[in-house]
């Protein structure tokens, strides 16, 4: 956390690289859905999740 900081994030490019490997799904696990916004935005015709509540797990789990 400290490095990030001072450092820049390279979320654009992070992303990119793992689609470019072959990810095309991604979760995302937390109260709010900010990150699964920015991959939709930067690689549209991946998957995306997002995992709010214990709910939301098995709907994401039978998705996949």
């Amino acid at each position: 956390l400290y490095r990030q900081i001072f450092s820049p994030v390279r979320w654009f490019q992070s992303v990119l690289y793992m689609v470019e490997h072959g990810v095309d799904t991604f979760v995302e696990i937390g109260p709010k859905n900010i990150l699964s916004k920015l991959i939709q935005q930067t690689v549209p015709y991946v998957r995306v999740f997002n995992v709010e509540k214990v709910e939301d797990v098995e709907r994401v789990l039978k998705a996949i």
